[in-house]
């Protein structure tokens, strides 16, 4: 549970669902990897879990299902994609926990 005051100053709760199914750690690291693959650019970019899943949807309908999956030929020719998969993988789960 969480509060957050209102324009009015009344004081609101409200609950935070986070999911624990559909994409993986790993194919929500990918999405995100396929525009950008340096670490700190991302940190800055996108420091919550909202705008990271945000920005994860706009790329899997700019790029598609296929890019997903072949998202480690894009991003092989930018860095080193065990390197990068990992540390945005990492990323994720910081940022959501209950993520598998």
């Amino acid at each position: 549970m969480a509060t957050k005051k209102a324009k009015n100053g009344q004081n609101l709760e409200y609950i935070i669902i986070r999911p624990t199914s559909g994409f993986s750690a790993g194919q929500i690291a990918d999405g995100i990897l396929m525009e950008e693959t340096d670490m700190d650019v991302i940190k800055k970019k996108y420091p919550t879990w909202n705008k990271l899943v945000s920005r994860f949807k706009d790329n899997l309908l700019e790029f598609g299902w296929s890019g997903l999956d072949y998202a480690w030929e894009k991003i092989e020719h930018y860095t080193n994609y065990d390197k990068a998969h990992s540390e945005m993988v990492e990323y994720v789960k910081k940022l959501n926990p209950e993520l598998s």
